[in-house]
C-alpha cells in the first residue's frame, strides 16, 4: 500500500503538473486550470535548469507559489479522514491538514525536475451531473512502446467560484482512497491524535535532514 501511495503521489506532484505539450478537447475552466498550472511550472523549470536540479528550496518555492494554490487541501483532508473528520475537533482538523500538506510537499517536491520531459495528452472533457464537480482526463505519454498512463484530476468549485483539485486517480487508483485506507487503520487502533503526531514526527525528521526549509508551505501555515 505504501508503494502504491508513493507512486500515485509522485505522478501527481511531478508529472501531473510539470510538462504539457499536447492539448485536446474544449478549454473548460477545469481543463484550463490544470493546463495553465502545468505550463507555468514547466516554464519555471526550463528557465532555471540548474536550480531545478540542485536547489530543493527553489522547488519548494515553486510548489508553494504555483501548485498549492490550485489544490483544495481542506476538501482532500475531509475525504481522507471521512467520518473521523466529523468527530475531530477544530484544532485536530487544522493540525491534520497542515501536517498532511507538509508531508506531501516535503516527500515529493524533489522529484519535480526529473519529469520535465514528460508529455501529457488532455482528453475531451465530459459534462458532470453536479456542476460543483468536474474531472480532467489525461494520459501521460511514456514512449518506447510503453502504454500511456491514464491520470484523472478531480476538481471542486469553491464557494468563491474557483476550481481546485481535490483528488487524482492514477491508472484507476485514487490518491485520496489510498490515504484514507491507510490512515483509517491507524485511527481505528490508536486514534486520530496519534496519526497527527506520527505525521508531524515524519515532517520534523525530514526538516532536520533539510534544515533550509522551515516545514511545508505558506498555504499550510495559516
Amino acid at each position: 500500500m505504501k508503494t502504491l501511495i508513493k507512486r500515485s503521489l509522485a505522478v501527481w506532484l511531478v508529472a501531473a503538473f510539470v510538462s504539457v505539450s499536447a492539448w485536446a478537447g474544449d478549454a473548460s475552466a477545469p481543463q484550463a486550470l490544470v493546463k495553465q498550472t502545468a505550463d507555468k511550472v514547466l516554464k519555471i523549470l526550463n528557465d532555471n535548469p540548474g536550480k531545478a536540479k540542485n536547489d530543493p528550496q527553489f522547488l519548494y518555492g515553486l510548489v508553494d507559489k504555483v501548485i498549492l494554490p490550485v489544490v483544495d487541501f481542506n476538501a482532500m483532508s475531509k475525504l481522507i479522514l471521512g467520518v473521523n473528520w466529523r468527530s475531530a475537533t477544530p484544532q485536530q482538523r487544522s493540525d491534520f491538514q497542515t501536517a498532511f500538506q507538509t508531508l506531501l510537499v516535503r516527500t515529493y517536491t524533489r522529484s519535480l525536475a526529473e519529469y520535465s520531459g514528460k508529455t501529457i495528452r488532455y482528453l475531451p472533457s465530459r459534462p458532470s451531473s453536479n456542476p460543483r464537480f468536474a474531472q480532467v482526463d489525461t494520459e501521460i505519454l511514456q514512449g518506447s512502446g510503453k502504454p500511456n498512463l491514464p491520470v484523472t484530476y478531480r476538481l471542486i468549485k469553491t464557494r468563491s467560484g474557483d476550481w481546485k483539485v481535490y483528488d487524482i486517480v492514477i491508472d484507476g487508483l485514487s490518491l485520496v482512497t489510498n490515504y484514507r485506507s491507510t490512515y483509517q487503520q491507524k485511527i481505528a487502533t490508536e486514534g486520530l491524535e496519534a496519526l497527527i503526531k506520527e505525521i508531524q514526527a515524519l515532517n520534523k525528521k525530514a526538516a532536520q535532514g533539510n534544515s533550509g526549509h522551515s516545514g511545508g508551505s505558506a498555504t499550510a501555515q495559516k
